[in-house]
């Protein structure tokens, strides 16, 4: 990866690696036409984290421009069933962290952490070292564990379906009509 000290705050190496992303992993960005101008309003201003889709998983993969010595940025999948769940320590909230961690750390490579957090499945802080290769290999990780965590909220999911629909979404769920 290249150099993190560049005279225009980042703008270049922020570009070179989402563009990395997208072009060697099925992660994208919604809006491509607008790419450049939410590059800048994350370093200079706004929401730090640049939010990628995945045509085949709900979750998303933040990634943030981190410039220190030790990192130029940090990729997080955010796999959230419910963005409402805060407590790690409820009972379900705490089971569903305990498994995204677990689920996290059957993916895990030497650059990423699993967590036990019911929305932040797991991070990778790239440094600058960190290869195209070594990339390519982080996010295969991070889809792998994002289809997991699909699987688990559909299997989470499914058996709501036969009382209220749409089932675990951010509309309000209706009963269903029997």
């Amino acid at each position: 990866m290249p150099s993190t000290h560049r005279s225009d705050g980042g703008h270049t190496v922020y570009h070179q690696l989402l563009s990395t992303i997208i072009d060697s992993s099925f992660w994208y960005y919604p809006h491509p036409q607008n790419l450049d101008d939410r590059i800048t309003t994350a370093i200079t201003t706004g929401d730090p984290a640049i939010r990628l889709m995945h045509p085949t998983t709900s979750a998303t993969l933040e990634v943030e421009y981190t410039p220190t010595t030790d990192t130029f940025a940090t990729l997080a999948l955010n796999a959230a069933l419910d963005p409402t769940l805060e407590s790690k320590d409820a009972y379900f909230a705490g089971s569903l962290a305990l498994t995204h961690k677990l689920i996290g750390a059957s993916h895990q490579t030497p650059h990423l952490t699993p967590h036990a957090d019911p929305i932040y499945v797991l991070t990778a802080p790239l440094s600058p070292q960190t290869t195209t290769d070594e990339l390519t290999r982080i996010l295969s990780a991070i889809t792998t564990t994002s289809h997991a965590i699909d699987a688990l909220h559909t299997n989470i999911c499914s058996p709501l379906k036969q009382y209220v629909h749409p089932v675990c979404t951010s509309i309000p769920p209706k009963p269903r009509d029997t």
